[in-house]
């Protein structure tokens, strides 16, 4: 009974992320998801995000690490979007590594923010590569079904980003990881 009590849980789970990625990629294509803009410390986020996800890393047993190299730490930000953006990469990053290491590094550069994300994972081929932020696509459908997923996570991640005036980028070689890099003003400022 309890195995099957916890199988219950677990698919709820499931859906539950499923209906919020579905609500948010929605408000997010009508124009209508708004940030919620406060002064939070980064390295904290970003900190506690991974420990969060560290019992995943663990469960793979991959090595999860955090670099983070901050002369002033404050940002302005939606802290709430910038942690699912996070969860997202990092989720991805350790769904597609079986073996290695998944690294955070979070940098300055000037009056922008810079968050890494490392894997030693599969990869992506170079056809791939341009269409990884489309919404309910995955590179493969092979993959889809040895891996799960929606194909929500990287557009959605694709829209937070655009809406706090940043930029993401991904650098990928097939059977050799990826990195993914998302650059956000220190000081998100509300739309006009």
């Amino acid at each position: 009974a309890r195995n099957m009590v916890e199988r219950i849980l677990s698919g709820a789970r499931r859906l539950l992320v499923l209906i919020e990625d579905i609500l948010d990629f929605s408000k997010l294509e009508a124009g209508r998801l708004e940030l919620n803009l406060t002064e939070f410390n980064l390295a904290d986020l970003v900190t506690k995000t991974v420990e969060e996800l560290n019992c995943l890393a663990q469960q793979k047993h991959l090595a999860l690490d955090v670099y983070i190299n901050l002369q002033n730490p404050n940002v302005i930000n939606d802290s709430d979007r910038v942690r699912q953006i996070l969860v997202n990469l990092l989720s991805n990053a350790i769904k597609f590594t079986d073996i290695g290491k998944v690294n955070v590094e979070v940098l300055e550069i000037q009056e922008r923010v810079m968050l890494l994300v490392k894997d030693t994972g599969i990869g992506i081929s170079e056809a791939d590569l341009k269409n990884i932020f489309q919404e309910f696509r995955q590179v493969n459908q092979c993959l889809t079904r040895k891996y799960g997923g929606t194909g929500l996570g990287l557009a959605i991640v694709d829209q937070l980003v655009r809406l706090m005036k940043g930029s993401i980028t991904v650098e990928s070689k097939l059977g050799e990881g990826s990195t993914f890099r998302v650059e956000l003003p220190r000081v998100v400022n509300s739309p006009d």
